[in-house]
């Protein structure tokens, strides 16, 4: 009997992660649809890894899995299996046919608590991105970038000229200009935002037309995510995390190297693109979805002041 209790107490989640979780979820409950009509109610599945078992949250039991029970915080029903992926992932992608967060735990991935449930925010959006037929699996297969890679794996292998030494100076020439734009004062914002946008566009003008279409992509999808992180902290009255995370946004520009950095790059420009169009006032997420994957048209249709 003894035995019995304590391979149950193994099996089951650790307690922590699935309480910020729960948190996330709440954030997204109450702040979610202010932000973008429909993210309450985008799938928000998760495959929680501890480093032995991979735990399926609000996931039901799919074939391979054992019940654990249900989650007293949430309300959702809980699977576990043995560890399949490793632990220090955090990613979104289908599994079982619905897009799934699959994350190790704080502890595996060496992010401190409050980190960690913004990442699980972070990767939401991606499940709601996900969700829409204007990004679908098909619609991003139809950007032509995949190189007959079926798996996906081609949007973080994609061979983007990032050792190219004029791409190399033409971000960070737009890196400096976000910097300018995001410190200026109100009355020079305007300039400032004009200067980013010619920025903008000199860098998508010396990149190749596949290059070109890699990086709306991913400015649309990673960029817009780790904005929606910044906006979600606002949103919640959180002004400590909204300071950490404006601040990281400036570090990573000063310090942004495209040869260096490689895609992890445009996760950078493209939340500064999102803050950009959000102090300028554009109408941006409300067409987010009309023209998917190009962040850029809504320089455009911002206009020169």
């Amino acid at each position: 009997m003894l035995g019995l209790i304590a391979l149950l107490a193994l099996e089951a989640p650790p307690a922590e992660p699935l309480a910020l979780y729960a948190r996330a979820r709440e954030t997204v409950e109450n702040h979610g649809d202010a932000l973008w009509p429909g993210l309450a109610d985008a799938p928000f599945r998760m495959l929680l890894n501890d480093g032995e078992r991979e735990f399926l949250v609000c996931g039901g039991t799919p074939d391979g899995f054992e019940p654990a029970g249900t989650d007293p915080v949430t309300g959702c029903s809980l699977a576990s299996r043995d560890a399949q992926f490793g632990p220090n992932l955090l990613a979104t992608f289908p599994l079982f046919g619905v897009s799934t967060i699959v994350i190790g735990t704080p502890e595996e991935t060496g992010q401190t608590p409050r980190a960690w449930q913004q990442v699980v925010l972070h990767e939401h959006m991606h499940q709601f991105q996900d969700s829409h037929p204007a990004a679908s699996y098909a619609a991003v297969q139809a950007l032509n970038l995949h190189g007959g890679d079926e798996t996906g794996m081609w949007m973080l292998n994609y061979p983007f000229a990032y050792d190219d030494p004029a791409a190399a100076n033409a971000a960070r020439t737009l890196a400096d200009a976000a910097l300018a734009a995001l410190d200026a004062e109100p009355d020079g914002f305007d300039a400032a935002f004009d200067a980013y946008a010619a920025a903008r566009t000199a860098f998508t003008a010396g990149l190749s037309d596949a290059d070109t279409r890699y990086y709306e992509f991913q400015a649309w999808k990673e960029g817009v995510a780790r904005w929606t992180e910044l906006a979600l902290a606002r949103l919640e009255g959180d002004t400590g995390e909204a300071a950490r995370q404006e601040a990281r946004l400036r570090q990573e520009l000063r310090e942004l190297s495209l040869p260096d950095w490689q895609r992890v790059a445009f996760y950078a420009l493209g939340s500064a693109d999102a803050e950009l169009l959000e102090r300028r006032g554009a109408n941006w997420r409300a067409a987010y979805f009309d023209q998917p994957f190009q962040l850029g048209t809504h320089f455009v249709s911002a206009g020169t002041r």
